[in-house]
C-alpha cells in the first residue's frame, strides 16, 4: 500500500540501497524509522557500505604490494555491486533478503 508520498514500503526499501543517504534518512525520520522492513534494508545498506569501505582499504593495501595486480580489488567491487543490486531488487519485490553475515547484523539492529 503506497504511503502519502506515493511509495510503498517495498519501493522505499529498494531506495535505501541507492546510496547511504536515503538509508540514514529512513533511520532518522518518522514514519520510516518505525517500519521494520524499511529499517532492515536501511541497516543492511549501511553495513554493506561499511564492508565496501573496509574491503576497499584492504585490497588497496594489498595492491600496493603488487599482489594480484588489482584483480582481487576488481573482483570484490563486482561482487559488492551484484550484492547491492540483488538486495535492492529483492526489497522491491517485498522480500527481506539477508546478505551473508551482513543480513544477520541488519536484522538484529532492525528488530531491536
Amino acid at each position: 500500500m503506497p504511503d502519502a508520498d506515493g511509495f510503498g514500503e517495498h519501493q522505499l526499501g529498494a531506495i535505501a540501497y541507492v546510496t547511504p543517504v536515503p538509508a540514514l534518512a529512513f533511520l532518522l525520520f518518522e514514519p520510516y524509522r518505525g517500519n521494520r522492513f524499511i529499517r532492515f534494508h536501511s541497516y543492511q545498506c549501511l553495513f554493506l557500505t561499511f564492508a565496501a569501505i573496509v574491503l576497499g582499504a584492504v585490497t588497496g593495501i594489498i595492491s600496493i604490494f603488487h599482489l594480484l595486480e588489482g584483480l582481487l580489488s576488481n573482483a570484490f567491487q563486482i561482487a559488492l555491486l551484484l550484492m547491492w543490486a540483488l538486495a535492492a531488487y529483492r526489497a522491491w519485490q517485498g522480500e527481506e533478503f539477508r546478505l551473508p553475515v551482513i543480513g544477520a547484523f541488519a536484522a538484529r539492529h532492525a528488530y531491536e
